[in-house]
């Protein structure tokens, strides 16, 4: 990993509503991650998710492994990124644990999950 400024690793507050524009934005970021293999079950891609928002230390976790912090991202000279296998026929929730406080990224869109708690979510692929 190359030597970075503190400064382009502050995090930035997210943004929990997303205009149209970037809604479109971030679902044509989402799709051009998104890599189907025939290994996987049908409707099981894996995805490529990236957090862009500073910070040192930064896990994925979600509906797809319980919540439990399994992905760590590892940065790769433009946002710290890591892929998951995910199962794009309903949709999946997620969150990023940055240096050990949870958060949404503005780059996906969110919603509500019933329990009081505002999540990133990758709708069903159509």
């Amino acid at each position: 990993m190359e030597d970075v400024t503190p400064e382009e690793f502050k995090i930035k507050e997210p943004v929990a509503e997303l205009t149209i524009e970037e809604e479109v934005q971030s679902l044509a970021i989402e799709m051009a991650d998104t890599v189907s293999t025939q290994s996987l079950k049908p409707g099981v891609v894996s995805q490529k998710i990236h957090w862009r928002h500073g910070g040192h230390h930064i896990n994925l976790t979600g509906t797809f492994d319980n919540w439990t912090q399994t992905v760590t991202l590892v940065w790769d000279g433009d946002s710290f990124s890591g892929v998951v296998d995910l199962d794009r026929t309903q949709p999946n929730q997620f969150k990023f644990v940055v240096d050990g406080s949870w958060m949404c990224s503005s780059d996906y869109a969110t919603e509500h999950d019933g329990h009081g708690n505002i999540n990133n979510v990758l709708p069903p692929l159509a």
